[in-house]
C-alpha cells in the first residue's frame, strides 16, 4: 500500500500504458506538442507509397523532340526501348514494360512485348499504349515493337517525345 501511494504522490498511474505518448518539449520553444517518431511514420507510410505509385515507369530516355508534346493518360501500359545502361555503342538494346500499375520489368525483345501487351488488352481492350523509345533507336526496331502491339489488338498508342531545347533559334 506504501509503495502504491508513493508512485502516485509522483504522477504515476497504473493505466499510463493507455496514454497517448504526445509530450510537451520544454525550453527556447515554449510548449510544443512533440509526437514520437514511430508514430509520424506510420501516419506518412501510405501517402508515400501512393506517391511513389504515380509514376510507374520512371526510366530515364533520352526522347526525340517535337513541338508538339502528348502525354499519356495516368494507367497507360509503357514499352521502353533504351541502350544499355554504360554502353556507348548501339550494341545491345534493353525493353522494358509496364502494364501502367506495377514496376516496369525488362523483357527479351519485340516477341516478349508481344505476349504481354496481349495479357493487358485481354484484361482491359481500351487501355491505351506508350512507346517511351531513346532519340538513337532505329526506325526498324520501333517498327517491330509496333507490328508486335498492333497483333496484340493495342488500339490507342502514343509515341513519347521530349520537349525542344530552350534558347535562340539559329
Amino acid at each position: 500500500m506504501r509503495r502504491r501511494r508513493d508512485l502516485l504522490r509522483r504522477g504515476a498511474d497504473r493505466d499510463e500504458g493507455l496514454k497517448p505518448s504526445l509530450r510537451r518539449a520544454t525550453g527556447a520553444g515554449g510548449g510544443v506538442l512533440a509526437v514520437p517518431l514511430a508514430t509520424l511514420a506510420a501516419l506518412l507510410a501510405p501517402f508515400l507509397l501512393l506517391a511513389l505509385v504515380s509514376e510507374v515507369d520512371r526510366s530515364r530516355v533520352g526522347l526525340p523532340v517535337s513541338l508538339i508534346r502528348v502525354t499519356a493518360p495516368r494507367g497507360a501500359a509503357c514499352v521502353v526501348i533504351a541502350r544499355e545502361a554504360g554502353e556507348e555503342r548501339w550494341g545491345s538494346l534493353v525493353y522494358r514494360f509496364t502494364d501502367g500499375r506495377e514496376a516496369s520489368r525488362r523483357l527479351g525483345g519485340p516477341t516478349d512485348i508481344f505476349l504481354a501487351a496481349l495479357r493487358v488488352v485481354a484484361e482491359d481492350p481500351d487501355r491505351p499504349f506508350a512507346i517511351k523509345a531513346e532519340a538513337g533507336v532505329r526506325y526498324g526496331l520501333v517498327d517491330d515493337v509496333l507490328e508486335q502491339l498492333r497483333k496484340a489488338g493495342v488500339r490507342e498508342l502514343i509515341l513519347l517525345t521530349g520537349p525542344p531545347p530552350l534558347g535562340p533559334k539559329s
